[in-house]
């Protein structure tokens, strides 16, 4: 039998990948509950939610597909850095608007790449995720210089998360690290 504090954790685990979306929070909940059901046991716990990160992608309506890849596809040489900045991008601390500025992206990105990275080598980035051709996937709004960001749809940034993880360009890790920062506990003074 699962403690308190376990079944805090698995709960936030899917509220930090929900972002507080109730399509992802049933989508990821149904999911990880098959996969406990699969392993054969009676509660779900952290394994099975990261389990069913896939079997959740699979579900998930082709348009948020579509625009995700639209982001990070490229045949040009900087096409590496394309899904990594985008991830960032959902990763980076915002304001309570959604919002973020382009240097709240060093951070994230640097573990997500192992490495530090300048923001002049990734700020073109950014910029380009407002662009059409990129498929508007960032809003841009303030002055040069000055600039915040926000995806345009709700849906896209938790499914960014997901396909990180999924993908294994972040790990539970360095998701943890994350989730910490956006929600406060569910129960602080929870015990075991």
């Amino acid at each position: 039998m699962l403690s308190l504090s376990q079944t805090v954790r698995e709960a936030q685990e899917l509220t930090f990948l929900a972002r507080g979306l109730p399509y992802y929070a049933h989508l990821l909940g149904m999911h990880a509950a098959l996969e406990a059901v699969s392993a054969k046991r009676e509660s779900v716990e952290t394994q099975h939610v990261y389990a069913a990160l896939a079997s959740a992608v699979s579900d998930i309506d082709n348009t948020v597909v579509e625009g995700y890849l639209k982001a990070i596809v490229s045949r040009k040489g900087d096409a590496t850095l394309y899904e990594p900045v985008l991830l960032a991008c959902a990763l980076a601390p915002t304001d309570e608007l959604g919002r973020f500025q382009a240097s709240a992206i060093s951070e994230p990105l640097e573990k997500i790449r192992g490495k530090r990275i300048l923001q002049s080598s990734y700020s073109f980035h950014v910029n380009l995720f407002c662009e059409e051709e990129r498929g508007r996937i960032l809003e841009r709004f303030g002055e040069p210089r000055n600039y915040r960001y926000r995806f345009r749809e709700a849906v896209m940034q938790p499914f960014v998360v997901i396909r990180g993880l999924e993908n294994g360009l972040i790990s539970d890790e360095i998701a943890e690290v994350y989730s910490s920062r956006r929600q406060l506990p569910l129960f602080p003074n929870a015990t075991g």
